[in-house]
């Protein structure tokens, strides 16, 4: 998979380079102008011809610092970070302003609970909290050694984490507690990479106490070791998916499994060899692919057809993603937003 990068400025100038080179090796860089026959706009994405073609799309990027999450509702993005404090950007209007002192170290995970009036947050300090939106105020602390994302179960009075320990926790908002803990019979302290719930299957029977909206939902899990497994969630019942020997980076599913590994995205029982880097991606019409410094991506399903996403400085390290009617990316270096 070849690495491109384009001067930041490149729609804005008459003249710039783009370069294009195979990871670990020089860059060959490119002088270009907008006259260049070999660049050329094609609706509204960008394709360079050298022979073999590269599709380009540029992003509207805003430029903050120690970003390391992001999550949205409506016109405000909630952002999370490296200093544990969290802040309120409007799109619009470009007002951002400020929640400090929210965790002790880097905030790596937000997430918005349907009704919009709660959020929660997910710390570098072992510490899940819950927070009212009209008020910024804490409403829960939950502490756990996790080392996955956090998954809402329905409307969210459950969710999941995995933890470093090989389990994955189901929690209940209200008493903030730990209501069951999945784990495997073999290698069971495997650490939980990645988790992602599915709506797979019907089951029968009652509620269990402290378990809310659980019927016909599974937890695919990704651990450490390589290993893919799905719980289902009412009934806890396991079963093994597969293993890549290899860390699991993300999971996602459509009507297919997918799921990123060191260099590796698979989807169903096609796979696509990128850079030997983690793979962290999104999945909506298309799946938005990180694979490591510089290296962002927009990838069709069948995956035949690869769009590099641009507008961020080089060497720039992504830490988290999110999208809905847009591609929204947190970075160390900032946020820049993408159309779909």
């Amino acid at each position: 998979m070849k690495i491109l990068n384009i001067q930041d400025s490149f729609e804005d100038s008459s003249q710039f380079w783009l370069g294009l080179r195979e990871p670990n090796e020089n860059q060959e860089l490119f002088e270009l102008t907008h006259d260049d026959p070999r660049f050329k706009k094609v609706g509204k994405h960008y394709v360079f011809d050298n022979g073999e073609k590269y599709t380009l799309s540029m992003g509207k990027y805003i430029k903050m610092n120690n970003v390391s999450s992001v999550s949205r509702i409506d016109e405000d993005l909630i952002l999370g970070y490296k200093d544990g404090s969290l802040s309120v950007y409007n799109i619009t209007s470009g007002e951002n302003t400020k929640i400090p002192e929210c965790h002790f170290l880097d905030i790596e995970e937000i997430k918005v609970f349907p009704s919009k009036e709660v959020i929660l947050t997910r710390g570098l300090d072992n510490q899940i909290k819950l927070w009212s939106i009209k008020q910024w105020k804490n409403i829960r602390i939950m502490k756990s050694l996790f080392s996955s994302n956090v998954e809402f179960v329905g409307k969210g009075r459950n969710f999941l984490v995995g933890n470093k320990n090989g389990e994955v926790e189901m929690w209940e908002c209200g008493s903030e507690s730990i209501v069951y803990r999945f784990s495997k019979v073999k290698n069971k302290h495997d650490p939980v990479t990645v988790i992602k719930i599915i709506e797979d299957h019907e089951d029968e029977g009652d509620d269990k106490e402290n378990e809310f909206e659980t019927k016909g939902k599974s937890v695919i899990v990704g651990y450490e070791s390589g290993e893919v497994r799905k719980f289902n969630l009412f009934t806890k019942q396991s079963t093994f998916l597969m293993n890549l020997a290899s860390p699991i980076t993300d999971l996602g599913f459509t009507t297919e499994l997918i799921v990123g590994a060191q260099g590796k995205l698979l989807i169903g029982d096609k796979q696509l060899d990128l850079n030997d880097e983690i793979v962290k991606f999104k999945v909506s019409d298309h799946i938005y692919v990180y694979n490591g410094e510089e290296t962002l991506l927009k990838i069709s399903k069948d995956l035949a057809e690869i769009t590099y996403l641009v507008g961020l400085p080089e060497f720039f390290k992504v830490e988290d993603m999110i999208i809905d009617s847009q591609l929204i990316v947190a970075s160390d270096y900032g946020i820049i937003m993408y159309e779909k």
